[in-house]
């Protein structure tokens, strides 16, 4: 099967204390290849940038967004994210072509759903935004808060169980971010 999506880990910081994170699964992260530079991603259709979270390093995961699109303008972007502050992410929304938001269930369940009700308000300022990209809602089972959910802004939302262990899909190569590349992005 040819490999179509890179799946970019950018970093395993996490502010989440998630026991089913993927990065934590014995075995995954050493399926990883080390991304050294950006050419790395010439054959691959679409680049998913996940963590760990990314979302924690606004200014650096924008950089490196614009990086790839300076590099492969006609390449698909799609952002993985839990955490959504409006002031340093508000930007992201226009130079992905995607963001797949999860809603976890975990110890600060409040601070998750604050970020998607930060996250929803974003997309809804331009509604025309939400039929451009795809944005994608995630949320895991045992939630036990109401969630003010506006379907029409999204292209898919989905309750399921998370899968343990979740292997790497057959279309996908995972990649680590090498340092340099991620502290060349500031």
């Amino acid at each position: 099967m040819e490999k179509t999506t890179a799946r970019v880990i950018t970093t395993l910081k996490c502010t989440r204390a998630c026991p089913y994170c993927v990065n934590k699964q014995p075995g995954i992260l050493e399926q990883g290849k080390i991304l050294l530079d950006l050419k790395q991603l010439e054959p691959y259709r679409e680049v998913l940038l996940t963590g760990g979270e990314p979302v924690l390093y606004p200014q650096q995961l924008e950089k490196l967004i614009r990086s790839i699109r300076e590099m492969y303008p006609q390449k698909e972007i799609y952002l993985y994210a839990s955490i959504w502050s409006h002031r340093s992410c508000v930007y992201l929304l226009n130079i992905v072509d995607g963001i797949h938001f999860t809603i976890h269930n975990e110890k600060d369940i409040a601070k998750n759903i604050e970020d998607f009700q930060n996250f929803q308000d974003d997309i809804g300022m331009n509604s025309l935004l939400a039929l451009k990209r795809s944005f994608r809602l995630y949320i895991l089972p045992g939630i036990d808060r109401p969630i003010t959910i506006r379907p029409y802004l999204f292209s898919r939302i989905e309750c399921k169980p998370y899968k343990n262990p979740c292997p790497i899909p057959e279309n996908e190569d995972l990649f680590l971010l090498c340092n340099h590349i991620w502290s060349g992005a500031q």
